[in-house]
C-alpha cells in the first residue's frame, strides 16, 4: 500500500491491536474480602520461557461482582509470523497474598472462561468480503479449586559430635485439616496442618543456598535440598566438627513465605542474610554429651516423646519455629 511493504500480514490475516477482556461466570468473592487477581502473559512462541515473554499484566485486582477482567491493549506486533496469527497466553489466577496474614481456604468453581474484544466495534476485521469478523475466545473449564494459604517452615537442629546429620522443614496449609478430600496431619502450630500433597514442581520448593557461620561470618553457597515426601523437605549435611554455630537460609518460591514480622519476600544473597524476608533455621553443632529438652532423631514432628534428653553421639531437633 502507498509503495510501502505491510509487515503484520501473517497466513493471508491482518493483524490490529486488539483491547481484550475476560469474563467468567464464578462466584470468586473471598467470605474474608481478600482481592482475586489476574496475571495475564503472552509469548511470541510456543515455548514459554522469560525470553520469550511480550506482555505480563502482573497482579491485577479483578471486580469479583462483575467478574469483568480488563486487560491492557494487545499490539499488532504480538502476532507473528512464526506463530502463524496465533497468540499464545498463559493466565493464572489467584488471591492476594498477604506475608503476615493467612486466610482461610476458599473453594471456587470454573464453568467457562471467554475471551472478546472490550469494544467489539474496534476489533471488527473484513476477510472474505465480510466486515463481519470479530476475534473471541471460549474454554469451558467445570472444574473446582480450592485457595489455600501455605508456608515452609524449617525446625532449628542440635547436633552432639561430629556427625553427619539432615534438617527437615514441613510444607503447612493454613487451616485446612482437608485438603482436596485427603486429610491431613496437624502442625505442632496451632491451625497449620502437614500438608502431604505438597509436590515441589507444581506447589512450590525451597532449597538451602546460603549456610552463615555465626562465629566469623562467612558464608558459603550451596544447593541443598531433596524431593519432599509427604510434606516434608530434607536437607543432608555432612559432619561438622564442634563447636559451631551458623544459619542455613532458605530459597523459596514467594508464596511459601510466612512469618508474623516477615518484611516482603526476597531470595537469600551474600548482600541479603535477613530472616525477615525469607525462611531460616539455626544449626548448633556441640560435643557429644548429653542435653535436655531435646528429643531424638529417630521421633516425628507430631511425637508426644518430643522433648526428651539424649546422651551420647547423634542429631537432636528443637522443635521451635526457625528464626524470624
Amino acid at each position: 500500500y502507498n509503495n510501502a511493504v505491510t509487515t503484520n500480514f501473517v497466513t493471508d490475516c491482518y493483524a490490529k491491536n486488539l483491547d481484550f477482556k475476560m469474563e467468567s461466570n464464578s462466584t470468586l468473592t473471598h467470605p474474608q474480602g481478600i482481592a482475586f487477581q489476574l496475571r495475564f502473559m503472552d509469548y511470541n512462541s510456543t515455548v514459554v520461557n522469560p525470553t520469550n515473554l511480550i506482555y505480563d499484566s502482573n497482579a491485577t485486582n479483578i471486580n469479583t461482582t462483575a467478574l469483568l477482567i480488563p486487560l491492557t491493549t494487545i499490539s499488532d506486533g504480538n502476532f507473528t509470523k512464526e506463530t502463524a496469527g496465533a497468540l499464545y497466553t498463559i493466565s493464572r489466577f489467584n488471591y492476594d497474598r498477604n506475608v503476615t496474614q493467612p486466610r482461610n481456604p476458599f473453594e471456587t468453581s470454573f464453568k467457562e472462561l471467554n475471551i472478546e474484544c472490550l469494544n467489539a466495534a474496534d476489533c471488527l476485521m473484513q476477510a472474505n468480503l465480510s466486515a463481519a469478523y470479530e476475534p473471541k475466545g471460549e474454554r469451558a473449564m467445570d472444574f473446582n479449586v480450592t485457595y489455600a494459604y501455605g508456608r515452609i517452615v524449617p525446625r532449628d537442629v542440635r547436633v552432639f559430635g561430629n556427625v553427619g546429620f539432615t534438617a527437615n522443614a514441613w510444607y503447612e496449609v493454613f487451616n485446612a485439616p482437608i485438603l482436596a478430600g485427603a486429610g491431613l496431619a496437624p502442625s505442632r502450630t496451632p491451625q497449620w496442618f502437614i500438608n502431604a500433597r505438597h509436590n515441589d514442581n507444581n506447589d512450590g520448593d525451597g532449597n538451602i543456598t546460603r549456610i552463615q557461620n555465626n562465629s566469623n561470618a562467612t558464608v558459603t553457597t550451596v544447593n541443598m535440598g531433596s524431593a519432599e515426601v509427604n510434606g516434608i523437605e530434607t536437607y543432608t549435611f555432612g559432619a561438622i566438627a564442634p563447636t559451631y554455630s551458623g544459619k542455613a537460609h532458605i530459597n523459596a518460591d514467594p508464596w511459601l513465605w510466612f512469618g508474623t514480622n516477615a518484611l516482603d519476600y526476597s531470595d537469600p544473597s551474600n548482600a541479603n542474610l535477613d530472616c525477615r524476608t525469607h525462611p531460616c533455621f539455626n544449626i548448633n553443632v556441640v560435643p557429644n554429651i548429653g542435653t535436655a529438652g531435646s528429643s531424638t532423631n529417630t521421633q516425628t514432628l507430631g511425637s508426644d516423646k518430643a522433648n526428651k534428653a539424649t546422651s551420647g553421639t547423634g542429631v537432636t531437633y528443637d522443635y521451635t519455629p526457625a528464626t524470624r
